[in-house]
């Protein structure tokens, strides 16, 4: 089954969508520093999405995600996308564009770490990346939408590629808040970013956990409490464990357990018995691999059980 999470929280919170100023850092942008929607509707959150596929031999193959939006009224919709991108930490370069049935969100040129797309995180060395578009104005509710990937990798003057294209992609996903008057209020946090756990190598120090917060969340507010997570884990480590703990509680482990096609998973947690009244914050470790967590989301309220979404990946 397919869940909607509704709250019963009677807490009006101010909704935000900040801008990021991404760019490149070697660390990656923790989730902490990236607040981008808070608040409170009536009706849900949506996160939905899918993976990307290996064994992919060109630089320049669209990948397709099909997403089902639920209907109503939607209030914040940010779609992102990522993984491998870059061939070099200096001098690497791609170009993408991302539509939205059949509508281009705009064409980027990615340059590794002189990168200077305010949409754009640029992690480690400058290989890797996540990218997020606003697109609370394009999606249209109570439909399937098309989100496809277009692009190639820039070549030098020898012809040899400065980056991957569209063939590491790990996949797309897309996370909408929408309004139904018919639906009790729903309460939400979503956190972006790029927050890089990893090894010790020569030209970085290791990173084996990272916290994020989430202000104003009360479980005395609500009956269920669930935290998505959108992450890439590694693919070859000796043991997938990475673990996610809540207010110092574990609460789940091998939250990028399906891996398939470039490692990408939306963890779903239902994290109700953890949750305290105040201070409540959740805490990633990454285990024995890496692990790259691009987005969190924490909604409170009660299960409501509806049909399930089809969401398919697809390469043309």
């Amino acid at each position: 089954m397919k869940y909607v999470i509704i709250c019963c929280t009677l807490i009006a919170l101010m909704a935000s969508i900040m801008p990021a100023q991404a760019y490149w850092n070697e660390t990656g942008f923790p989730l902490e520093d990236h607040l981008v929607a808070q608040g409170t509707v009536n009706g849900s959150v949506y996160v939905g999405g899918g993976h990307g596929k290996s064994g992919v031999s060109a630089f320049n193959v669209p990948y397709t995600e099909l997403l089902e939006v639920p209907p109503g009224d939607v209030k914040f919709a940010r779609l992102c996308t990522g993984a491998g991108l870059l061939a070099k930490p200096d001098g690497g370069a791609i170009w993408l564009n991302m539509t939205l049935n059949g509508e281009s969100l705009g064409n980027l040129t990615i340059r590794g770490k002189d990168d200077d797309n305010e949409n754009v995180y640029i992690f480690d060395s400058a290989y890797g990346g996540w990218i997020w578009y606003n697109v609370t104005d394009r999606i249209v509710p109570g439909a399937v939408n098309n989100a496809t990937l277009y692009g190639d990798a820039i070549y030098d003057a020898d012809g040899k590629n400065l980056g991957w294209g569209t063939k590491y992609i790990a996949g797309i996903i897309l996370v909408v808040v929408y309004e139904d008057p018919n639906k009790p209020e729903t309460q939400y946090w979503i956190r972006e970013g790029a927050d890089y756990l990893h090894k010790e190598s020569s030209y970085i120090a290791e990173k084996k956990n990272t916290t994020t917060t989430f202000p104003e969340a009360d479980n005395s507010t609500c009956e269920n409490a669930t935290l998505y997570t959108v992450a890439r884990g590694a693919t070859n480590a000796i043991s997938y464990n990475e673990t996610l703990w809540v207010n110092g509680e574990l609460a789940a482990c091998n939250l990028a357990g399906d891996r398939n096609g470039r490692g990408l998973d939306i963890n779903r947690t239902e994290i109700t018995e953890y949750l305290r009244e105040s201070g409540n914050y959740v805490t990633y470790e990454r285990g024995d691999g890496s692990l790259n967590i691009g987005c969190a989301v924490l909604v409170l309220g009660k299960i409501e059980i509806i049909p399930d979404l089809t969401i398919r990946g697809v390469w043309m």
